[in-house]
């Protein structure tokens, strides 16, 4: 499991998803993300994913967990 944070923005492209932006790139996120937390700075930890990305970052992240920063 690994861990990023960033800010987190939904990106309305097609079907839509989450993205995570970070100080290195951006990543697209997989799960349950709850809406409330669009545009906040989050910490997110999760299992990479390979493959077949949805969004127009280069790497992807299925979440196991999330969380604002304070």
């Amino acid at each position: 499991m690994v861990e990023h944070r960033g800010i987190l923005k939904w990106v309305d492209l097609g079907m839509g998803g989450w993205q995570l932006v970070t100080k290195s790139g951006t990543i697209d996120l997989y799960g349950d993300i709850p809406q409330n937390l669009n545009g906040q700075k989050v910490v997110v930890k999760g299992t990479p994913v390979s493959g077949g990305l949805m969004m127009s970052s280069s790497s992807a992240l299925r979440v196991h967990n999330i969380a604002p920063i304070s």
